[in-house]
């Protein structure tokens, strides 16, 4: 009997800790493990400082849950799961490790915050998403299936892809409840990416059907056309589904060269029709790409026209390069990615004592004055 009011006793006492409100700062880089994060967290509130990350190394289920700033990652085989009631995550880069995976069932709300899945991760969604000014990045053969309201607003974006035939990432919307608003999009940015879905799509003007099965398919190189199917280059915007393959503007030539420490972007258009500007991307890994200026386009043009834009690098090793082409209606599509890498040169270099009588000590720093003009292709 005592055995048994003790036992009742611990599990209330176990009930009452997974509903209590929990904050846990994270200023470098920690695992939710190490910090005593219960594995189902009812009322957290996670505070991660810019720069430091914080790791799901098990499964994880936040409810009604607060992450702001910093990083989170998922590793591989686990799960993270939002249930039972609403969360939030402000100015919060979230990665999905291959062979991890999102559920979502509970109202999710995405503040300037960023989903990248990598290799085969999966987001599967039942609950409401709100996205404001945020992103989801599906790379490799990651994929998303929808099945409850999604809102996406303040130029909020689904990228699907890389740009290359190898990836097949796609997005699945079996949902009446897909809305876009301010200049959000979807965008699917190879052949072997896709948008699928049955029901029409909601704008501020109304609904919009986006059962296009005649985009980038059913050619030689291509996927078969499949109803409810639409392959990229291919983007949705305000005025429906677009093939990015049709941006008139014909890029002859993009190319990255190293000059003591500043990279020097050059490109060739051969013809523009109503281009709006050239936005440049800049990346340390491949995967987060960002914005760091952008070029005026001619406009119209018939004959070569040249552009030019240069990058001052401050110590890093390895930098890729891409060029977001857009045009007056807000269409897009993106150029090869470059890449140049530095190879560490001796930037500073102190002597002491100075005048010398017996010795001197010689300190340098590494740095990357000396460049190796390596330009991927």
């Amino acid at each position: 009997m005592k055995n048994a009011i003790i036992l009742t006793i611990l599990l209330i006492l176990v009930a009452i800790t997974s509903v209590m409100a929990q904050t846990f700062n994270v200023t470098t880089n920690k695992t939710a493990a190490s910090l005593s994060v219960p594995t189902t967290c009812t009322n957290c509130t996670f505070n991660i400082s810019t720069g430091a990350t914080l790791t799901f190394t098990t499964n994880q289920t936040l409810r009604n849950a607060t992450i702001t700033g910093g990083n989170v990652a998922v590793n591989t085989g686990r799960t993270l799961t939002f249930n039972t009631t609403a969360s939030t995550l402000t100015n919060t880069k979230v990665t999905f490790a291959s062979g991890s995976n999102l559920v979502s069932s509970a109202t999710v709300t995405l503040n300037n915050t960023t989903y990248t899945f990598l290799g085969t991760a999966v987001a599967t969604v039942t609950g409401t998403v709100n996205m404001v000014a945020s992103s989801l990045k599906f790379l490799g053969s990651s994929h998303m299936q929808v099945d409850g309201a999604f809102n996406m607003s303040s130029a909020s974006s689904i990228i699907v892809g890389d740009g290359t035939p190898a990836s097949t990432a796609f997005v699945n919307f079996n949902t009446w409840l897909l809305s876009t608003a301010d200049l959000s999009y979807i965008t699917m940015l190879g052949s072997n990416n896709s948008y699928i879905n049955w029901r029409p799509y909601n704008l501020l003007t109304g609904a919009i059907w986006s059962i296009l099965t005649q985009i980038n398919c059913g050619i030689l190189g291509f996927n078969s056309c499949t109803a409810g199917t639409t392959y990229g280059p291919s983007t949705l915007t305000v005025g429906g589904v677009i093939s990015n393959a049709t941006l008139p503007v014909k890029l002859s030539a993009f190319n990255v060269k190293l000059t003591g420490v500043t990279s020097n972007l050059t490109w060739t258009t051969d013809n523009e029709q109503k281009s709006s500007r050239f936005e440049i991307e800049r990346s340390v890994d491949g995967i987060n790409w960002n914005r760091i200026g952008s070029v005026k386009a001619q406009g119209n043009s018939t004959v070569k026209i040249n552009y030019a834009y240069s990058d001052v690098l401050k110590g890093e090793s390895v930098m890729s390069y891409r060029l977001k082409i857009i045009d007056q209606d807000a269409t897009f599509a993106y150029s090869p990615i470059k890449t140049v890498k530095t190879q560490g040169g001796i930037a500073e270099m102190k002597i002491f004592p100075n005048p010398a009588t017996e010795y001197v000590v010689i300190t340098a720093k590494n740095n990357a004055n000396k460049m190796n003009p390596d330009v991927g292709e």
